[in-house]
């Protein structure tokens, strides 16, 4: 049997939740996922985490989009590689600016923008399944803000300036920014931090 009618294979028993097929596939791409987490990262630098646990992560967000059906077009094994490629080196780059992020606000909001890290994406064509990533990615960030932010981050993902969200909102600029803010502080994990140190004051 080639290596693309097994992987092919193993995709579609995989796809029911069956643990042997996902543990083959793991098995056969581990080394690059490996590979391509490491690539992103400074050794220097990200001591909090490593190649290998990016590598996991990764194929956990895979396997939980192909159960899911966020995959339904991928068949075959140079899909699965490009697949897995996205995902792991969008997951380093999180890792990064998340560490980054913290490092330099050391518990405090260090910029307004919180969705900084799609740009790349929203910036090139995508297809169906590096979309189906992204709208996760998106679904994940939303879910960790308050009700009241959401609007606001949904305008911030579409576009809108500071202004343009003001007049969106009927509110003034200055409370967009203060929303902006709090935004960043929650995705970037710093909020507690800042609420902690706030209590401190």
């Amino acid at each position: 049997m080639s290596m693309k009618g097994s992987v092919s294979r193993l995709i579609e028993q995989a796809r029911t939740g069956d643990e042997p097929s996902l543990e083959q596939l793991f098995k056969r791409f581990y080394a690059r996922l490996t590979h391509w987490a490491g690539r992103e990262l400074d050794p220097r630098k990200c001591r909090a985490f490593d190649a290998d646990d990016i590598a996991i992560d990764a194929f956990h967000s895979f396997y939980l989009g192909l159960t899911t059906n966020k995959f339904p077009d991928l068949d075959n094994r140079h899909g699965l590689q490009s697949l897995l490629a996205t995902i792991t080196i969008r997951k380093a780059i999180n890792r990064i600016e998340r560490a980054n992020a913290q490092r330099r606000g050391a518990g405090k909001v260090v910029g307004e923008s919180g969705f900084a890290e799609f740009d790349s994406f929203q910036s090139h064509g995508l297809t169906p399944d590096e979309q189906a990533i992204l709208d996760d990615e998106i679904a994940c960030h939303m879910d960790m803000l308050p009700e009241n932010l959401r609007p606001i981050a949904q305008l911030l993902l579409l576009g809108y300036s500071t202004t343009e969200i003001a007049e969106e909102q009927n509110c003034s600029t200055r409370s967009i920014q203060i929303k902006r803010k709090k935004i960043a502080a929650i995705l970037s994990g710093t909020a507690h931090d800042q609420g902690t140190a706030n209590g401190r004051q």
